[in-house]
């Protein structure tokens, strides 16, 4: 079963969050796929691939983010399982739970 792990980031500040979450989680999963979804211009230190968006079209990131969700999803089709993830996630440990849980339901929506 393929795994990917996204996160969809606009500006420095939350590219940089996002970055720093998928460094920390490939330290306590290192066999996930970390794809970055941005319109900015950033290195893909920290993710396995960066998918670049077009560039945003509204003042409110609500809309902007419903379009990039849609397209990201568009773009991770090989995968079987997404998992999106805010960019100031910290990981203490693995969650193969969650991952377990997604066989098993189409959407898994954890809150903590």
């Amino acid at each position: 079963m393929r795994k990917v792990v996204f996160w969809i980031a606009h500006k420095t500040r939350f590219v940089e969050e996002a970055r720093q979450c998928s460094i920390e989680l490939h330290g306590v999963m290192p066999d996930l796929e970390r794809v970055l979804f941005t319109p900015d211009d950033t290195s893909s230190k920290g993710f396995d691939r960066v998918a670049k968006l077009p560039r945003r079209t509204s003042k409110l990131w609500y809309c902007d983010s419903v379009r990039y969700f849609n397209m990201a999803f568009d773009l991770l089709t090989d995968y079987d399982v997404c998992l999106y993830l805010d960019s100031d996630v910290n990981f203490l440990a693995p969650f193969p739970e969650l991952f377990r849980m997604m066989e098993r339901f189409d959407i898994v929506a954890p809150v903590g």
